[in-house]
This record gives structure tokens, sequence and C-alpha cells, in this order.
């Protein structure tokens, strides 16, 4: 067969395996020469193999060729030559001057997968790939798994018939590795792809003029062209555990045969032949690229798909922007369904129900100097579009304007796109309910103050801004409460802003560079400082980077592309919030604005969060993946403590008064149990016990209202003029289970761990043991009536009893006993699903959005849009029914999330619903904040690889996963079977594997006995 046919046939073929396999990531296509040298008389051939390479590059393959039977024996002997073997990757056509590069690996982290072979022959007296020969050749390939990484690769080792020429054995690897791009389309490996050992510093990789890898200056044109490669020989001598660098070179020669002529980098024997490998790579991973911002923006008043909005912002990050379709003031700020665009927001907003604070507004214009909302907005299409959450590009037809947004933490860039026109605008609208602008011609600047809020601010607050253009202004006037005015530029009013003018070219950008400070105008300049000097479009690739490296802490693969799309969006969601709230001042030290008292002091502060919804799974998730951000976050909580005298409830970015509970107690204590702990123990205990007794003056949603009934009685009293009696208590037992459990931890006295726990079986007050239901419960001791199951509000929080009632996260054993054993209790967890999804809406002047979610699901009176009900499912493991939550977990995840406009069921409430979603996807959840367990469900993908601060892996394998394999029939943890339905924290950080087998019938003797259950404080108390 000709050979440019038969490499067009391959390629061909790989394709169409990889559509075939579904193959999820870009590819694009170049020649790229991977081999791998073995020497050909074992270790003595290669005497500083040991002493050159003692760190690990960890490898993350992707495989698109599909699965295909056969043997070969060539490498298992090649692996079995040495623990460590070299791997050239680089290129060579034949002639003298190919670049090289190598890495390193060791064979005891790889397992055979597959094996096959396959025939390759050139017409005698044919050049074949450089050199003159009439060769006859089998190459025959393995597949592996690397079992820290979890990818697979390839081996191809090809045997030569060669006239005159004794056979030897080359050994070439065409390794599917991530790749990145530089300049160029030619593949490249990311920083992001090379770690270290546990114990060492993340790898640096420097090119040897000392420039970095992303400082993206190497020009590629492919398919050959200058292309840098690595080398993996520099390693430390003074910690040989860890290679500190890898360097770039781009003059390393070889020989025609693929040997290294300078011998300063290594030994290797001279007898081989160079393979070349014509495939497509596959892109580099890039999850940042299935995060849909817009995932649940079509939502409204009367019924949520999420209530979000596309936010634009780092990780974290103080200040986030969002393009704006509702009018100054409205909580949806974005609506899918909306086709006009009124400016572009600085937002804080964490929900619609608590709107926004410290916000203003971007907007470019042409025509005429119109300022009011309305006037200058212009219609949009979703089709001109690009929405990520590091950048977002629209079209704004009625002005002919491109808008490009990209954000730092604390300040942003914009690039305008504006057509031919004297009369190009662009409006800084600094809102109303009490403002301030300036304009400063002479630096191009507008600055400005907004103290628009919705409460949870002191008297000072304000949001400081500054916005400075790289061109001189046209023209400049001041609005201030419906006048404009060209003859100010500085105004202080109920509402200002301003409008500056520009004279374009057709296709003509220009740039606006935006920073705000909490704290003053000073503040605000160092906070601009972020953007430094840098370029719009390196600023979008940092923020690309950013989240790049945070989304891809977990890694998944083996399922459908929506499904990644749905897992990447809803972990996007997750890291939005809480967010940022401090800054750093001229010395570089921590700093804030308190929001709780208006002085600026030292140290940590977060905000936008209510605890009602996270503390269930959005701040295990943080413990889990992000203990470092917890950290600062939890010292931040303590700063609110002593600036108020409360921790927080709901915070936005003071204490608001919303939802109930005080569960500052499990997010302080689920932190610490598991390892994130802050530096003053001391104040943090005595701020919970603070909590239990107290209840703030003016927001009564913090500290706990009716503490003095629920301390005496065991219970708040339905008839004690405190709405949602039943479910304060329930909550309220459920924070005293983790004070009883920090007490134990820190040796409080013994007085003071047995009160907890005698308050922490309180939840039994509310059981009525004749509905076998939770139920309101008068002073008296008698239970509320008339009495109905589905009755939302009243003694419930936007719920029902039937919602609440499982409501006993500590304690799922003592609920099963009250109900009569596992069965009795399976049946009434079977009927949330079962019964119609009738509803007694009476409570509230008309049917709350949260009611509506749960009708149009048909799953019953099942409510997973809000949050009493998310861990419900799980409930099953506690009573020996593993199956059941197994398969109602999936049937949620493939109903109830999409990655499209309508994704959630219900509000998303920062991140605690995508948290749901990110933990149920991997297979675990955590039913009980403060203890170390997460309870297995159904993990949606076959694969899914968590990436620990500690430099720890967690790899979760479910073998034959599919829609209809849901069920788990074994499983073995780091090769031990075990039957236990639950994970422990302190096991996954080790890191490991945890393999599971899935069927599509349900295993019914697989977990049923009492130790395989989670924790109950019931049973584990003592």
């Amino acid at each position: 067969m000709d050979r440019k046919i038969f490499w067009i046939m391959l390629s061909l073929l790989l394709i169409a395996q990889a559509t075939a396999a579904g193959e999820r990531r870009s590819m694009n296509i170049a020649t790229f020469n991977l081999r791998m040298d073995t020497p050909a008389d074992g270790d003595d051939a290669w005497p500083n193999r040991k002493e050159l390479v003692k760190g690990l590059i960890r490898f993350h393959g992707f495989d698109i060729f599909g699965t295909q039977e056969g043997f070969i024996h060539q490498i298992r002997d090649i692996l079995e030559l040495s623990e460590y073997a070299y791997v050239g990757v680089g290129r060579d056509d034949g002639r003298e001057g190919g670049e090289h590069s190598a890495i390193f690996y060791r064979k005891s982290r790889f397992d055979v997968l597959d094996k096959g072979d396959f025939w390759l022959s050139t017409t005698p007296g044919e050049p074949s790939f450089g050199w003159d020969a009439r060769i006859r050749r089998v190459c025959s390939w393995a597949k592996f798994r690397d079992r820290e990484g979890g990818g697979a690769f390839y081996f191809f080792s090809v045997h030569y018939d060669h006239e005159g020429v004794t056979a030897r054995r080359e050994s070439s690897l065409l390794m599917l590795e991530r790749v990145g791009r530089i300049a160029g389309d030619a593949p490249f490996f990311c920083t992001g792809d090379f770690n270290a050992t546990p114990e060492s510093e993340p790898v640096r990789i420097i090119y040897e003029n000392g420039a970095w890898l992303d400082s993206r200056q190497v020009s590629v044109e492919p398919p050959y062209g200058t292309m840098g490669t690595f080398h993996g020989f520099n390693v430390n001598d003074a910690a040989q555990d860890r290679i500190d660098y890898i360097f770039v070179s781009k003059g390393v020669k070889v020989n025609k045969y693929g040997v290294l002529n300078d011998i300063r980098y290594a030994r290797f024997p001279s007898d081989h032949y160079p393979v070349m490998i014509n495939a497509e790579l596959p892109a580099a991973f890039s999850p940042v690229s299935y995060v849909n911002p817009l995932m649940g923006t079509e939502s409204t008043y009367e019924l949520s798909a999420g209530n979000t909005y596309p936010a634009v912002a780092r990780p974290w990050g103080m200040n986030t922007w969002t393009p704006q379709t509702g009018k100054m003031g409205d909580g949806w700020t974005y609506v899918y369904t909306a086709n006009r665009i009124r400016g572009f927001r600085q937002t804080h907003q964490p929900s619609p129900w608590i709107n926004d604070y410290g916000q203003f507004s971007i907007m470019p214009t042409t025509g005429s100097p119109v300022f009011e909302e309305d006037g200058r907005a212009s219609w949009f299409s979703h089709k001109a579009e690009v929405s990520k959450p590091h950048y977002y590009k629209v079209y704004l037809a009625e002005h002919d304007v491109s808008v490009e947004i990209t954000p730092t933490e604390r300040a942003a860039m914009f690039r305008f796109t504006f057509p031919q026109t004297d009369s190009a605008f662009v409006v800084v609208d600094a809102f109303d309910k009490g403002s301030y602008i300036k304009i400063v011609p002479g630096e191009n600047r507008v600055m400005g103050y907004t103290t628009r809020n919705s409460g949870g601010v002191p008297g000072n607050f304000r949001n400081y801004f500054i916005v400075d253009f790289d061109r001189p202004f046209a023209y400049d006037a001041v609005y201030a409460d419906g006048t404009l005015d060209s003859s100010l530029r500085e105004k202080a009013a109920g509402h200002t802003g301003a409008i500056i003018g520009f004279r374009t070219s057709k296709g003509e950008t220009m740039h606006a560079r935006v920073a705000s400070s909490f704290i003053s105008f000073e503040q605000a300049e160092l906070n601009m400082n972020e953007l430094a000097g840098d370029s719009f479009d390196l600023l979008a690739a940092k923020g690309e980077d950013a989240w790049n490296d945070v989304l891809g802490r977990i890694e998944v693969s083996g399922g459908a592309t929506d499904r990644y799309r749905t897992f990447y969006s809803c972990l996007y969601r997750a890291m939005l919030f809480p967010r940022k709230f401090f800054e750093y001042d001229a010395d570089g030290r921590i700093v804030h604005y308190s929001p709780y008292n208006g002085k600026v002091s030292p140290g940590y502060m977060f905000t936008d969060t209510g605890f009602w919804d996270t503390f269930r799974s959005l701040f295990p998730f943080l413990n889990l993946m992000f203990p470092s951000i917890n950290k600062q976050i939890q010292e931040g909580l303590l700063n609110a403590y002593r600036e108020s005298g409360f921790f927080p409830e709901w915070a936005s970015p003071g204490h608001r008064d919303c939802m109930i509970g005080n569960n500052s107690a499990s997010v302080l204590v689920d932190a610490y149990m598991k390892g994130v702990r802050v530096d003053d123990v001391e104040t943090l205990y005595k701020g919970l016990l603070n909590g239990t007794e107290n209840v703030h003056s003016k927001i009564l949603s913090t500290g706990r209202l009716g503490y003095s009934h629920y301390n005496r009685l065991g219970y708040v009293p339905y008839d004690a003029g405190i709405d949602e009696s039943a479910a304060r208590t329930l909550e309220y037992a459920y924070d005293d289970w983790c004070i009883y459990t920090l007490a134990k931890a820190l040796g409080r006295p013994k007085e003071e761990i047995d009160r907890f726990a005698q308050r922490a079986g309180n939840y039994r007050n509310v059981f009525d043991r004749e509905t076998m239901l939770m139920r309101g419960r008068n002073a008296d001791g008698t239970f509320m009536s008339p009495f109905s199951p589905l009755k939302w509000g009243d003694a419930f929080t936007e719920g029902n009893s039937w919602h609440y009632t499982w409501s006993v996260f500590h304690d799922p054993q003592g609920l099963i006993e009250m109900m009569g054993g596992r069965d009795g209790f399976t049946t009434m967890l079977d009927s949330v699903f079962s019964v119609p999804p009738s509803f007694d809406a009476s409570y509230y002047s008309g049917v709350i959005h949260e009611i509506r979610e749960m009708t149009v699901m048909n799953m019953g009176n099942y409510a997973h849009g809000n949050q009493p009900a998310q861990h419900m499912i799980y409930l099953y493991n506690y009573a020996g029914r593993p199956w059941k939550a197994q398969q109602r977990l999936r049937m949620v995840m493939d109903r109830l999330y999409t990655p499209g406009p309508d994704g959630y069921c219900g509000d998303e409430d920062n991140g605690q619903t995508s948290a749901w979603y990110v933990f149920s996807a991997l297979g675990f959840y955590p039913v009980c904040p403060g203890t170390d367990e997460y309870v297995m469900g159904s993990p949606l993908f076959e694969e899914a690889t968590l990436k620990f601060e500690n430099g720890n892996r967690f790899v979760i394998k479910a073998q034959g996963n599919n829609d209809e394999n849901i069920y788990i029939s074994s499983a073995s943890l780091n090769g031990e079977v075990t039957t236990k339905t639950y994970l422990r924290h302190g096991d996954l950080h080790k890191g490991g594997e945890l393999l599971l087998r899935m069927s599509d019938t349900p295993d019914t003797s697989r977990g049923v006995k009492a130790e395989d259950f989670p924790y109950s404080f019931s049973t584990h108390k003592f």
C-alpha cells in the first residue's frame, strides 16, 4: 500500500473510532514524533537511570482508539527491563538535526488493558522515513492505563526485516496526552499536565532563555516549524524525590537514528530506529470549554430554572460582571428570554430574592448621548453572544457595537469595537439611591461611587469605582437625577452617571479598564494593578487558565457530552460563592471593609452565601476540594463574629433577615472536623455557644429565634408566635449535634458535652407517631391541629412535613426506630415519590415558585428544587436499601439537570444545588456535614479523578457504567472488597482508587448489614 494512502486511512480510522467512542475533546491535526528507546542490553546500558529520575511526571492520556483484542509480548519484555523507562518526544523526519526531548515514567504505574498488532510494508527500494531500506514491519500495540493519572495511552512496537541487518526492536509510544497550543495549532504540553510527587512543590516549566511556558512566546508553524521540547533530566540533587524544573530547549540534536549526540543529558543505546506516527492528537483538556454560564437563566418570578445570571468572574472573585437585561433594581438582572441589553453591570447579587448591592454599569452606544436605560438599550441575539466564565462577548445591534469583557478578582477590562462614527459614546451609570460621579478628562478617567443596596450594609457603605479609557474624550457630560449637563464634570445626587464620547473608524477597538473597592478610591487604584500592563487577550487567557486550574481539579470521562457540560457548569457555579470581600493594601496586607460595623480592618472577609442552603453540600465540597480557600472563609467568619457579635447565617454583604436555622455551626464544625482549622479555635467555640443563647436584635434570622423556648422545652412551640417552628426545632437539633461533636473534639467539660448531646435528640420532640411525620407542637405538649402533611410553610420552611420529616441529618437510625424499623422507614420514604404532587399553599398569599417547581417535575411530592429534600434519597442507605438510592439518584440527575438555560429544577442558590450535582455525579454525598463520611450513590461517569490540594489523587472507576447499568454490584477500595455504603474523608484525601462494578440489576444483598451503614448518632455517640 502506498505510504501516503496508508497514513490517510489510519487518520480516518482514528477519527471514526474517536467518534464511535464518544470522543468529547476537540482535535487538531499535527505530525508529532513520539518514540520510546529501551536499552538493548538491560539496565547496564543505562547506569545513571535511578540517579537521573526520582520524581514522576504524571500523565493523563486520552483514549481515542476504542478496544481491540490481541497480544504483545514485546511490551511486557520492555517493561521488565527496568523500573523506569525513557520516552523520547520530538520530531524526526530522517534528517540530522531533528529535535528531541524526554520524559520518564514508572512501569509499576500501568495496567495493560488491550493488545493487538498490524502489518506495515513498503515498496522495495523506496526510502522509508528517511533511510534507504527494503523493510517489512509488523507493528504491535498495547493499551495501558495509568493507575495514578487514570488516563489511557498506547505503546507501538515495530519489528524490522532489513537486508543484511539483524532485526532490531524499536518501541514508539503514541501517547494521547493532554496537549496545549502555543501561538499556533501544533500540539504542545501544558503547564497543568506536569505535577511532581505529593511532597514536592508544583513543577515549574521554563524555556532555556528564562521565559515561562505560559508566556506563549513560541512561534509554531505546523506541521513542523520551531517547536520547543521538554527535558526531564534536571533533578534537584538536594531533593531526589522530585523534578524541580522541566527545561525546554530548541537545539538538542539527534542523528538520523534518533540518538542524542549530546551525552551531557543522558546515556542511551545507539541501536534504535525512529518510527514516525502521524495521528490526530487531542487538543488540551479545557474543562472551561464545557461550562455554560447561561445554565439556569431561563427563569421567572413564578418558575425558577435556576434564577442564575451569566457570571463573568474569577473563581470566588470579589466582583462579577454580567449583561443586564432587567431594569435597574430588578433582581432578575439577566433573563434568557429577554431580547434587549441595558448595560453591563458589576454585580454582587447572590440571588434575585436577596438582590444586589454596590452595582454600577457600563454601556456603549452610538448616535446621540442617551443616558436613560431604556433609551440606551439595544436588541441582541444569543446567536451573537459568547458566554464563558472568564469572557463575555455580545453584539449590540442597534449601536453596531461589539462588547467584550474579561475580569480579574477586583478589576476588569472592556473591549469595544465601534463602527465609523463621530458619535460613539460610553455611558457609566452609578445607579440610583445615592451616587457620585466625576469625569477627569486629562486622565481619560471616570470615577465615582454607588451606594445602591438591598440591605445588610452600614450607613457609610460605598462601592468606589474607577474607569480608565485608552484614548482622550471628544465629548463628556454628567447626568444627575434626570438631567444631562455637559458643563458639569462632577456631581453627587440620587442618581448620577457620565457619558463620554469618541470619534471612531470602522472596526476600531477601544478599551476601558475598570477597578473598584469597598474601601476608598485609593484602594480602587491599587486594585487596578490586577490588570497590570496586560492586553485584553492575555487577561482573558489568564482568566481561562484560572478557571481551568480549579475546574481541572476534578476530571471525569466516559459519558455523554451533555453530562460533561452539566457537570462542569455546576462545578463553575460551586466556585462563585461565597465571594471574596477583602482587598490588599499598599503594603500587600489583607484588609476588608466590614459590612458589619463599617470599619476597615485587617484580615479575610467573604460574603454572599446563605448557610440554610449551602451548609448541606457547598461547604463540604470546599472542605474536600479547596480546603485552603475554605480556611480563608473560616477566618472571615471569625472576623464577622468579632465585628458583629454573631456568625452570619445569611450574609449579603452583612447580616440579612432570610431563612432559618443556626447552620453556621455546621459550616464551622464540618471544616474543623475535616482539618480546615482556624487559628483562634477558642473564639470559634465561644461564637458557637453565643449563637445558641441569643438572637440578633434586628436580624431575626441571625442567632436562634425562639432559643429560650427551645432550650427550656426542647422544641420551638407552634403557638409561641414564631413561624416555621418545627423546621427551626429540627435544624437547631442538628446544629446542637455539630456543637456536641466539636465539644468532644476540643475536650470540653462533660456537662457541656452532655448538654448538647441531649439537645441533639430534640428532633424527637416534634415527631408525631400517629402520622409518622414531623408536626408542629404547642407549648402544652399537644400537636398542632388541624394538620395537613401537604401544607407548605406554617410549621415548616418552604416545604411541607413530607419534606422536613427527613431533616435528621445526624441520626437517621433514630428516625428509623421511631418509624418502626427499616421496612416502615422505607415505605414512608417511598411514599414521598408515590403520592401525587398535591399541596396546600394557604400559608402563603399564593403559590410560591418552589411549589410550582415540585408540581411540574412529575416525581410525586419530592421537591428537589428546594434544599430540605436534597439529601433525602441518600437515606435509603441507612435502611439497608442502597439500590433504591442508586435508582432515584440517577433519575434526578438525568431528568432535573441539563446544561441549558432551563438547567435547574429550582433556585440554584449560591452553589448548593450545583454542588449536589457535582457530588452525586461523582457517586457520593455529605448527608451529615460534621461527620467524616460521604454516603454513596450511583456515579454518572465511567471514571472520575479528584486531584487534591495535598497532591494526592483519588480515582473512581465505574466499570460497565451506562444508562442501564446504574446499580453497584460490587466495590473495592484500594483493592480491598467493601460492602460499606459510605466513604471516609480521610481515605479520599490519602489518594487511591474506588473500583465499582455496575449492573442493570439491583444487588439486594449488598450494603444490607448494620456495619455497612453510615453514621447515626443513636448508634455511634458512645
